[in-house]
């Protein structure tokens, strides 16, 4: 078995490798991106890292795609590699769109030409819902809104997976993943803004007081260890019934609620539209996600809710405590 991971150097890259190197210690693992680990991550991921293959890939480049997924012998795919530029403007889409669509087209390529891949996972998001309606639940069915770049890329990467399934004969699935926290999350080219649970809990190590402004708003938050035991439920569960699966925690949560948290664990923090630091917009909400079908292929439960996941999020950050890896729900191997 040889698990190529792409964005393997991003935030949800590192957990995954976390997990994977744990739960699958029979496996080769290959953690393939444009930048390589720094020394920092490289410690956190601590044992794990003795076992993981670490490759240079830009996924923008179809023969580099090729190459390494036949020289690998690839048997499994995590497709993490994406970026998350906020700017609108045109060289910010088009890199977003090189990176997130056609980057998405040139793994399912050499995954089709390489003969031996069993399954691929696309990484999506719930940013392609649309957020109108209030704060109610949504499925996979519920409709979309495309209206950026990022949204319309990750939904056309989707669509992919019709032709590329059928033409290679492997299983292809997206997981479109809720609003995450957690280890190994920083700034980074690619993916510039944190959470507003990264900002808090740095506020608080540092001892930093808070002034918050705006409005409330909720977000489905999810433990990014969670997210990648759901993906890694997903590559090996025995039967996937669907193309789209909704990755997140399944609950909504307010930044007021987490802010709250953050206070009673001592972060000194007012509220003031007086030259705040952090400034509240309802437009960064999302409707908290169903995740019916990815309990029911997989048996996934999350482990944290948003106590428990901050109060990790915080001893982790302070080196106090390694994340919690591991076994969730069914695991067996299969195409």
């Amino acid at each position: 078995m040889k698990i190529l991971v792409t964005g393997a150097s991003g935030f949800l890259g590192l957990n995954i490798l976390r997990q994977l190197s744990i739960s699958r210690p029979e496996a080769t693992i290959v953690a393939a991106d444009l930048h390589a680990p720094s020394a920092e991550d490289l410690c956190a991921l601590g044992r794990a890292s003795r076992s993981i293959i670490f490759e240079s890939l830009d996924v923008r480049d179809q023969g580099a795609c090729l190459r390494l997924v036949a020289e690998v012998g690839t048997t499994h795919i995590i497709h993490a590699a994406a970026v998350t530029f906020s700017e609108s403007a045109a060289i910010a889409d088009d890199n977003t769109r090189k990176a997130n669509l056609t980057g998405a087209e040139n793994i399912l390529k050499a995954a089709t030409a390489a003969k031996l891949v069993q399954r691929c996972l696309l990484l999506s998001s719930s940013g392609v819902y649309s957020q109108r309606g209030g704060n109610v639940s949504c499925d996979e069915e519920d409709p979309l809104q495309l209206d950026n770049e990022y949204a319309s890329s990750k939904r056309a990467a989707e669509l992919l997976m019709n032709s590329y399934e059928t033409a290679g004969g492997f299983v292809i699935a997206a997981a479109r993943i809720a609003p995450a926290y957690g280890p190994f999350e920083r700034s980074r080219a690619t993916r510039p803004h944190v959470s507003l649970i990264r900002r808090l809990t740095d506020s608080l190590l540092e001892n930093r007081p808070l002034r918050i402004g705006g409005t409330d708003c909720e977000r489905d938050w999810t433990h990014s260890g969670d997210i990648a035991a759901a993906l890694d439920c997903l590559l090996f569960s025995p039967r996937l019934s669907y193309r789209v699966y909704n990755v997140g925690s399944g609950v909504g949560v307010s930044a007021r609620k987490i802010i709250t948290l953050f206070a009673e664990k001592g972060l000194e923090v007012c509220w003031s539209d007086d030259a705040p630091d952090i400034v509240l917009d309802p437009k960064d909400g999302r409707k908290p996600l169903v995740i019916e079908r990815l309990q029911h292929d997989t048996g996934f439960t999350p482990r944290f809710d948003i106590c428990t996941g901050i109060a990790d999020a915080i001893a982790t950050e302070s080196g106090r405590l390694p994340v919690a890896y591991g076994n969730y729900g069914q695991r067996k191997s299969t195409r």
